[in-house]
Order: structure tokens, then sequence, then C-alpha cells
């Protein structure tokens, strides 16, 4: 499976840093495996023979760095007494973790066919988390903003 998250490592470098400010952390943390996610990156175009191994390494950089930006903007809702996204970050942070693992083992085990059905399965749950994790991210910088 060859599902590869839509990422803007500049945009999440520069995001992270400015969140650091408020909570430093889980997001500098964050901001550490977002750097190792660039490099790995940057990496995985250079080096052929060590691709799989890159891949395995940017999947979980992402997951880190989406797990350590969810339990910052919680921590901040935790210091505002905004339970509710507290609770959806929680919510966010199982359904990532869940859906990025079942990928990683689903890719060592589907092949052909099946392999494509689970594609477009992932596909279209990481769609949804996504839109879940936009909506937490607006429900943050409102949260920030009052």
């Amino acid at each position: 499976m060859r599902v590869k998250r839509v990422s803007s490592n500049k945009l999440n470098l520069v995001g992270l840093n400015q969140a650091a400010k408020d909570e430093q952390r889980a997001f500098k943390t964050a901001f550490f495996f977002a750097i190792i996610e660039l490099i790995a990156s940057g990496l995985s175009g250079v080096l052929e023979d060590q691709r799989d191994l890159l891949d395995l390494l940017i999947k979980i950089c992402t997951i880190l760095v989406f797990v350590f930006t969810v339990n910052g903007i919680s921590n901040l809702a935790k210091a505002y007494h905004n339970n509710a996204l507290v609770s959806t970050g929680n919510k966010l942070i199982i359904l990532e973790t869940i859906l990025m693992a079942l990928t990683v083992i689903l890719d060592h085990f589907l092949k052909g066919s099946a392999a494509d059905i689970g594609d477009t399965v992932a596909a279209i749950l990481n769609i949804v988390i996504y839109i879940i994790y936009l909506g937490y991210l607006s429900k943050a910088k409102k949260m920030l903003a009052n």
C-alpha cells in the first residue's frame, strides 16, 4: 500500500515553530520529527536502494508529527479548560495511529487487486481523518483567538 499523505513540510516547520512558542514540549518534538521527515524525503529521491527503509521512516515520522501536534493542541486545550477539544484530540490520535499501523501491516500482506482495494479504503479513511483534523485545527485556532 502506497498511501501518501499530502504534506507541506515547509508549512509544517513554520507552523510547528510558531506553535512551540505557546506549548514547547509537544510542538518542539513534532518539529524535530518534521525535520527528520523532510531529510528522509530528500534522501529517498537520491538513495534508490534504501527507498523502502526511508519510506517507512517517513511514515513513522508522519505519524509522530501528527500525534505530537495534536498532543500539543490538546495540552493547550487543557490549559483553556476546553475538554471537548481534548477529547477530540485523543480520538484523532487513536484513529490516525490505527489507520497508519493498518496501512503498514497491509502493505506487507496484500498483493494484486486486494492491495488496490486496501489502498482505496486506506485513502478514503485518510481523507476522513484529514477532514476531522482540519476541523480540529480550526477549533484550536478559534480557542486561541479568544
